[in-house]
């Protein structure tokens, strides 16, 4: 092999790489706003060492504005939750409470967990997906220690 021909291969093998990975090709995006949730858990306990009121206590049906671009295909929308300082007896929910500008239905509510879960599918670009989230106290008793209690909610979106 000549060294121009080489170097014609190496150079076609290196824009071929330049084009693929940074113009033609794209990802399917997935991006949730808007997290609005009524305040502090639990909103109020009468006095120390009384069980804290089961709730539920609900974001605003409209917590989460989730939007997805990026597609033209069939696609479906997992979720789970990561835990970073959690109480065992704290249980999380979520439903899609409004479809925005794509087909389907709304959901009842889901507790959330470390495993991925179906949440809802669809096709095409959608925007303005509602979410909303509740928070409920359970087990016996209904007593957990004061403190800070963080989780992460991660949607996943996998095109079909």
């Amino acid at each position: 092999m000549t060294k121009k021909r080489a170097v014609t291969y190496t150079l076609f093998a290196f824009l071929a790489f330049l084009i693929y990975s940074h113009g033609l090709c794209w990802a399917i995006d997935i991006t949730a706003t808007n997290y609005n949730w009524p305040g502090p858990f639990p909103p109020s306990i009468p006095s120390a060492g009384n069980d804290v009121a089961p709730g539920p206590y609900e974001s605003s049906s409209d917590a989460t504005a989730i939007n997805i671009s990026n597609t033209t295909s069939n696609w479906t929308v997992t979720v789970h939750k990561v835990d970073s300082a959690w109480h065992n007896n704290l249980q999380l929910s979520i439903r899609k409470t409004s479809n925005g500008e794509c087909e389907g239905d709304s959901t009842g509510y889901q507790v959330l967990t470390s495993e991925d879960l179906f949440f809802f599918s669809g096709s095409n670009i959608c925007s303005n997906i509602y979410i909303q989230l509740k928070l409920e106290l359970t087990g016996t008793p209904r007593i957990i220690s004061p403190g800070d209690y963080s989780t992460v909610v991660w949607y996943t979106i996998t095109e079909l």
